[in-house]
């Protein structure tokens, strides 16, 4: 009998909750086409910054010629199956005519699924035909949290060299599933197949020192990714330049605060509105030109404040994803410039006009707990570098100097500088940690200090 390949097995414990999507927007369970999905974008990005090719996939542009991969010359697998139509990614997650190279299976552990949903209102009031008004803000909902073991069964070179340096990358600076600009899928790496690091090493450091893993395969395999995670090997590079995520046009950020008691997150606007079930006119913001209808401004559908409390108390996470999102949009604290609603802006925090969509370019996640003390936010996102966004140099000095960071280059945890951002929401001790690349920076030497730091 043929012997079968050991998967890849990874259990995880969510930081903030997962969210997968489902029937009708709601998440009946966790769904394996949502956890590939993000595994696509963050390959898609990270090859890009390779200097790979990876396709829009909203576009689908990539289908399987069989007859192209016959008469390919080529010696390299990779390049004959480009030969014949399929980008680096749809070589790994499938396209027409093309499986996908891995499957997943997915086990609950130790957790549940939140089902409760609700509006979290921004403060923001809009006019809504005559003498009326819609409130603004994000429907929240509440997603898993817990403990998940992620079974990968499939080729093992594309599980150790292509699926598990993805799955790091993404537990070191991003999120795991669907809304993520919203704060849900940050996660924790418990062990793989079995193996468990001590807390204050890097999974990187830790599985290089052992002789007996499997990512040894790596080091022959062809794989651009797998190359430059486990032997810090990048040729080739030609920096990616479209308006797609790339990971050498991408920026990261983690804040830390240690708040002096556990009533910290009672004391935003947003809590006290839901709270009380209405915004209230003198704290409201109208966005319109005619006249305001008057206030209190009833909130529809509030999401319940003892459910935010129940996952303070009982899961160490709190959805501050919205209230960022507004201060780093709209206000004194705006990162956009003079006005929230600029093309620029929607630009970068995404909007909705009819049957126009445009992704929001930054990620904020929930603040969840690091410690006994300390609680953590995770910030990520990219701009693009091509000619008709030239903004993205003015974008990113806003908003260091908004979140307090004393030089783009720091790349350590260090004290906000005037952070008034924080300030504003009164988080005491802050630090930051920042990451991007610089104009001159070489790309090999960013992208491998991308893979050192950020341990603690």
């Amino acid at each position: 009998m043929p012997t079968m390949n050991p998967p890849l097995t990874i259990t995880i414990q969510t930081r903030t909750p997962l969210w997968t999507g489902g029937p009708d927007t709601t998440m009946d369970r966790i769904h394996e086409t949502g956890i590939i999905g993000s595994l696509r974008w963050w390959y898609e990005a990270i090859m890009r910054g390779l200097g790979g090719y990876a396709c829009d996939p909203t576009e689908h542009t990539c289908t399987f010629d069989a007859e192209k991969y016959r008469e390919s010359t080529a010696q390299d697998e990779r390049q004959r199956l480009r030969d014949a139509g399929l980008c680096d990614a749809c070589q790994v997650f499938g396209a027409t005519g093309w499986r996908r190279r891995f499957r997943l299976e997915i086990r609950a552990l130790e957790g549940e699924i939140d089902i409760t949903d609700g509006m979290f209102p921004s403060g923001r009031i809009h006019p809504h035909g005559r003498n009326s008004y819609r409130t603004g803000g994000w429907l929240l909902r509440g997603g898993y949290h817990g403990k998940l073991e992620l079974k990968f069964i499939g080729d093992p070179q594309v599980l150790w060299c292509e699926i598990l340096p993805i799955l790091l990358f993404m537990e070191k600076w991003g999120a795991l599933g669907a809304k993520t600009s919203l704060g849900y899928g940050v996660f924790e790496i418990l062990s793989i197949n079995g193996y468990r690091k001590d807390s204050d090493q890097c999974w990187r450091e830790f599985l290089l020192n052992k002789k007996d893993f499997a990512p040894f395969e790596c080091q022959q395999y062809s794989s651009q990714i797998g190359q430059w995670w486990w032997r810090e090997e990048t040729s080739n590079i030609n920096p990616y330049q479209g308006i797609l995520s790339a990971l050498t046009s991408m920026f990261f950020a983690r804040v830390r605060f240690a708040p002096c008691d556990s009533n910290w997150w009672k004391q935003f606007p947003e809590v006290q509105w839901l709270k009380q079930g209405n915004i209230p006119q003198d704290e409201a913001i109208w966005t319109g030109q005619n006249q305001q209808p008057k206030g209190p401004y009833i909130i529809p559908n509030p999401f319940p404040f003892s459910r935010l409390q129940y996952w303070v108390m009982c899961h160490n996470t709190f959805p501050i994803a919205p209230i960022l999102r507004t201060r780093l949009r709209y206000g004194p604290h705006s990162v956009c410039g003079r006005s929230g609603e600029s093309n620029w802006c929607k630009f970068v925090f995404g909007t909705v006009q009819g049957r126009k969509r445009i992704q929001s370019k930054i990620r904020i996640s929930w603040a969840y707990q690091i410690n006994g003390q300390e609680w953590e936010i995770r910030l990520w996102g990219w701009l693009p570098e091509e000619q008709q966004h030239r903004q993205r140099a003015s974008f990113l000095k806003n908003l260091r100097q908004v979140l307090g960071v004393n030089s783009p280059n720091a790349r350590q945890w260090h004290d906000a500088q005037n952070g008034q951002l924080w300030q504003n929401l009164d988080l005491p001790n802050v630090q930051i940690y920042w990451f991007e690349k610089q104009d001159r920076e070489n790309v090999k030497y960013f992208l491998n200090t991308l893979l050192k730091t950020n341990c603690r």
